[in-house]
This record gives C-alpha cells, structure tokens and sequence, in this order.
C-alpha cells in the first residue's frame, strides 16, 4: 500500500518487504494516540523490533542521505519509556542508547526527524535497529526510513576532499559519515522537503 504525506511524497509500506531483514523479530503497530501536531503519515504505524533487525537497500554507490522518522507514542501496549536502542548505517553507528520519548520532551518536538550523509561504496545500504541490552523490556522500533541520493557536496571541483577550518584540519571524504544538525535557508523562506533540492 501506498501513502501521501503532506508534503506529497509517497510512502509504501515494509509489509512483505524485500528490503526487511528474514531474521530478527518484529511487529507493526497503530500508535495509541495521535497528537493533532503530527502528520498521520508517516507517524501512525511503527514497526517494533525485539532484537537486532537490518534493512538493507539497493542503491547506486555514492552519497546518500538516510532520513529516520520517529513518534514518542504507545505501540502494541508497549510502554514508550522502554523504547530505547542503537541504530547503525554500513559502520557507523549513528544512534546509540536513544530514546525516542527523552529526546522528544528534551528538544520539545511532537516527532523527531534524524538525517544523516552517508556514503555507499557497494550496491547496498544496511540499516540496523538494535534494542539496547541495559534493560531487559527494551525495544527498538521506527516510523519511517527515507533513503534518497545526494550530489557529492564534499568534493572540491578540483577533485580533492573538503577540509573543514584551516587551524585544525578536518578531512571529509567518503569514509565519513555526517548527521544534519540545522539546516538554515539564509535569506529566505522555508522550504519544504518536496522542494529540497529537487531529488523527490
């Protein structure tokens, strides 16, 4: 099945998915409550993980941004305060002991975006949710996954790789892996993500 979001992208489901791992224990679930604030698609349905699950994505290699939605909600009569877990992209590991429900009362968001440039080198990107193994009721779950290419912003016309402040140099190139942090569109208006640069 197929869903719109606001915005006008579609999301397609992971039922029966061939991107899902054939291991790993998990469920979806409708989320208990739906705060007005929050668009119902991709927010309402979550699949659970109760060990470690991995999706993996054909993809071109090259750069990628890996966008992960998140719903501080009830699922399945899971307490969301149990929700906490890691989560890694190729080798990275680009979540660790997170919490959905703290991060979302610590930053006073209704959802929480998390959006990462990843670099691929082979025809696969795997994304891994693993449930934290500090408390015995954790589990891991998500709302939605976005994997969209990117241009190479990190390489120089000239062929060589950025390297961040002069005083303490930083290399980027294509074993470094990067989390969005603010995006700003200085000068201008907001933009949506169906008109963000286009690649939708």
């Amino acid at each position: 099945a197929v869903s719109t979001d606001p915005d006008g992208r579609e999301w397609t489901t992971d039922n029966g998915s061939k991107f899902g791992s054939s291991t790993g224990k998990s469920t979806t679930s409708q989320a208990a409550t739906q705060d007005p604030a929050v668009p119902q698609v991709p927010y309402m349905t979550a699949r659970i993980f109760q060990s470690p699950y991995t999706y993996s994505f054909p993809v071109a290699s090259g750069w990628k941004f890996l966008r992960l939605y998140f719903y501080s909600a009830s699922y399945s009569g899971l307490n969301i305060s149990d929700a906490r877990f890691g989560v890694t992209a190729q080798s990275y590991t680009v979540l660790r002991n997170f919490s959905v429900l703290e991060t979302s009362l610590g930053l006073n968001y209704d959802y929480i975006v998390k959006e990462y440039s990843i670099h691929v080198d082979e025809g696969t990107l795997n994304v891994t949710f693993t449930p934290s193994t500090s408390a015995s009721k954790a589990y891991a779950f998500v709302n939605g996954i976005e994997v969209v290419s990117m241009p190479d912003i990190y390489t120089s016309t000239d062929g060589t790789t950025m390297i961040v402040d002069t005083n303490t140099p930083f290399t980027i190139d294509n074993s470094t892996a990067l989390e969005n942090v603010y995006r700003v569109n200085v000068g201008g208006n907001d933009i949506s993500p169906s008109h963000d640069t286009g690649m939708f």
